[in-house]
């Protein structure tokens, strides 16, 4: 994909642009490219003055609008069977990923803290596949992982309401509400740890899960969608 740079985030044309110039599929099973993006805070989903004050991404704001576009453009170009999602909100020192088996309906986990009643009312319907889940784990431990499902019964986070809880974490839920609205995508999401640095499939190796019609997201708040400009903000090498 063409790299989509910071001054181009203030022109929708300039990011469809590049989205349109995404590679096409080969076939109905062709490898789906893997995306990284930014997920965003809560606020980018919900108004609150208290995030536009700190300067948090918004609604109505850069993020939020490229999300909007973003997930349809993918709908369009490639209908994934799936989504597997590397959530940089699920990290865990342990050696073993953890991938969700959570069935239809699948929870939601509200992992922050602080923000007003509404951030914790958000709905976002996803359905999931024990087929899929395992085939992720297969490949995972094919690829020399160790790897094992977790269900609904399992929490694996904390709630900022109930405590610990299982569920989506809103590096999946918060994202996928503006890029797919109307829900019922299969989203898997799976733990990330330190140690997978240079341990996944490079641009040149044969990924076992992309070629099956699935589409591969990890997500993270990356510096381009107003970071930079942050008096916070601090590049480190």
């Amino acid at each position: 994909m063409k790299a989509v740079h910071q001054h181009q985030l203030s022109d929708p044309s300039q990011w469809n642009a590049s989205l349109a110039e995404l590679p096409a599929r080969q076939s109905e099973d062709g490898v789906i490219p893997a995306f990284f993006f930014a997920h965003g805070y809560p606020s980018v989903v919900f108004q609150s003055e208290s995030a536009a004050r700190r300067g948090l991404q918004s609604v109505g704001g850069p993020l939020h609008n490229f999300l909007k576009d973003f997930g349809p453009a993918l709908m369009e170009k490639y209908r994934p069977k799936g989504i597997v999602v590397f959530s940089a909100h699920w990290e865990s020192p342990s050696k073993e990923i953890k991938v969700t088996d959570y069935g239809d309906d699948q929870p939601l986990l509200y992992d922050y803290y602080g923000f007003p009643p509404e951030f914790y009312k958000a709905r976002w319907h996803s359905n999931g596949s024990s087929e899929l889940t395992q085939r992720v784990l297969a490949c995972l431990k094919e690829a020399g992982m160790e790897a094992s499902r977790t269900t609904r019964d399992e929490p694996r986070g904390r709630d900022g309401l109930v405590g610990p809880a299982p569920g989506l974490d809103h590096g999946v839920f918060i994202p996928f509400m503006l890029m797919f609205p109307e829900g019922n995508e299969k989203a898997f999401p799976d733990t990330c740890r330190s140690s997978l640095h240079g341990r996944l499939p490079g641009p040149g190796a044969k990924h076992p899960i992309r070629p099956s019609g699935r589409c591969s997201a990890p997500s993270r708040n990356l510096d381009p969608f107003g970071w930079r400009d942050h008096p916070h903000f601090r590049r480190f090498p």
